[in-house]
């Protein structure tokens, strides 16, 4: 897990707002149980892609990230995005 983590803080120094190094080091951070790191490398995935947050995928990481951390007004929020973007298909 160490080289894991290595790796990926040598991604995002090279390129800080890579999603697929954002979303790995969300979920590497989670495994650990360390809740809000793992929700600040989520919400940055979010915000550097906005048409992501419409995704199944996004969407139920961030509940299991959210749930995991107790953050019922975050799950919220992402029910809500998630009724929101099945009507838009």
């Amino acid at each position: 897990m160490e080289t894991a983590k290595r790796y990926l803080h040598r991604a995002l120094a090279i390129n800080p707002n890579n999603s697929k190094a954002l979303m790995a080091n969300a979920l590497l951070t989670l495994y650990f149980r360390d809740f809000d790191r793992a929700e600040h490398y989520f919400s940055r995935v979010g915000a550097e892609n906005p048409d992501l947050k419409k995704s199944r995928l996004y969407q139920d990481f961030g509940m299991e990230i959210y749930e995991a951390s107790r953050n019922i007004g975050k799950m919220l929020e992402l029910y809500q995005l998630r009724i929101a973007s099945a009507k838009e298909r």
